[in-house]
């Protein structure tokens, strides 16, 4: 029943939750049924926050968790996230130039298996710890098994070889 223009709240913890707070309205039937509306955002879920999925038609949005945090959905936008821990890990934004504020970690961390992200002027993709493939800026660095190349935009030096086989460098270009 709508209880026009005031705020309330029903909750019978942790079973049963039903709200409407400033507009926001809020149904959990847990575990089986979860229903949230915040603006033009609406969120689903079931077991929550194991699995949900959430739309918003107004900012492009829509985000998918499926046994969060371990795997996860989400577009907003021309930018994508997908993750499917410990498997891979990927982020693309287009329109994005500052890189991933947790990028060390993902080029240098064995888990996930994947890592990638890509952005306006940037570019990383490591798998486990055979391959890492950057790009910025002011380098390329491609490493496969033990093929390098390690070029510096700016100074254009570059270093490239197959280990311990063969090795190469230019300096200036």
């Amino acid at each position: 029943k709508k209880r026009e223009g005031k705020d309330w709240r029903t909750v019978f913890f942790p079973l049963y939750w039903r709200s409407e707070i400033q507009g926001d309205s809020t149904f959990f039937l847990w575990p089986a049924y979860g229903r949230r509306e915040r603006g033009t955002s609406v969120e689903y879920s079931t077991v929550w926050p194991l699995f949900s999925y959430s739309t918003d038609p107004a900012e492009d949005e829509t985000d998918l968790n499926f046994l969060w945090p371990l795997a996860r959905n989400r577009r907003a936008g021309a930018a994508h996230d997908a993750r499917f821990f410990p498997l891979f890990s990927s982020s693309s934004d287009p329109g994005s130039r500052e890189e991933p504020g947790l990028l060390g970690f993902g080029l240098s961390l064995p888990v996930p298996l994947s890592y990638r992200a890509v952005g306006n002027g940037y570019r990383y993709h490591r798998v486990f710890y055979i391959a890492w493939l950057t790009e910025n800026a002011d380098a390329v660095r491609h490493v496969v098994f033990n093929h390098y190349l390690l070029k510096d935009k700016k100074s254009g030096t570059v270093h490239q070889g197959v280990f311990p086989l063969y090795h190469g460098s230019r300096w200036g270009a």
